[in-house]
Parts: structure tokens; sequence; C-alpha cells
């Protein structure tokens, strides 16, 4: 599946609000920032193209990565970092556990 160009940007932007901007609520900002960028750009976004980008994203760094450490490159400590970004984004995009009683 190939990606808009739009797809990979606002991945980009919404990978930045998850690991790094330190803010609360992500999920909403998040949203607002798919919800801005449909208003100002009179495109139809769906979220879970943009999701799917934000995963192949850090899926593509940490192969690439794992590619140079197995031709016996340095890197073991961004691998691991990526590894922890992919968990990041696996935990945010899953859905809550549901429990019966």
């Amino acid at each position: 599946m190939a990606f808009d160009p739009v797809h990979v940007d606002l991945a980009n932007t919404c990978s930045t609000l998850l690991m790094w901007s330190g803010l609360d609520k992500i999920g909403e900002r998040i949203q607002d920032v798919l919800r801005t960028y449909e208003k100002s750009g009179g495109v139809r976004v769906e979220s879970e193209d943009v999701y799917t980008a934000m995963l192949a994203h850090w899926f593509c760094h940490y192969w690439s990565w794992r590619d140079r450490l197995e031709g016996g490159g340095f890197g073991q400590d961004v691998k691991e970092r990526l590894c922890l970004r992919i968990e990041s984004a696996l935990y945010f995009l899953s859905p809550p556990p549901v429990f019966s009683k």
C-alpha cells in the first residue's frame, strides 16, 4: 500500500506529539491535527491511514538499523530505541482492553 505524502507528513507530526512532546491528551491532540489539516486543506484524511503510516515509518527505521547491525555496523542503542518507539505507537494505536465480569 502506497501512502500519499500527506499521510507521511501527518504521521511524522503525530509521532512527534506521541513520543517527544510530553503533552497530555495525546489522542485528542492528534485528532485536532487531523481535523485542522482537513479544514485547512479541504481534503478528507482517514486516521487509519495516518496511523498505518506512523507504524510503517518506525518499522522502516527499525529494519534499516537492523540491517546495518547485521552488516557489522554500530547502532545497537538506536535499534533498541526504535523498538521502544514502535511499542509506543502500537500502544497508542491499540484499543483499550475490554474486561468482562
